[in-house]
């Protein structure tokens, strides 16, 4: 099963996801993108009046080549 990588690309320089997880494919890889995205909107941060919707993330497979870009804000929009 392939592995990927979820890198948050954010104002101060990227968080990377030095561990990955392993999923069936990039379209199961992005429903994670979107539920994590969310979840972090819904956050303490934001509840601390942190606004995160102008991150994104950087979906990477193994090689490291970027395989889905996703912001946070489109995250939203999606249905699922």
């Amino acid at each position: 099963m392939p592995r990927y990588f979820f890198h948050q690309v954010r104002r101060g320089g990227l968080i990377e996801d030095l561990e990955g997880s392993e999923l069936p494919d990039i379209d199961v890889a992005r429903g994670e993108a979107i539920d994590g995205a969310r979840e972090m909107m819904m956050s303490d941060a934001i509840h601390a009046g942190i606004d995160i919707s102008s991150r994104r993330f950087e979906i990477t497979d193994e090689q490291g080549a970027v395989v889905l870009s996703l912001s946070f804000t489109e995250a939203i929009a999606l249905v699922e």
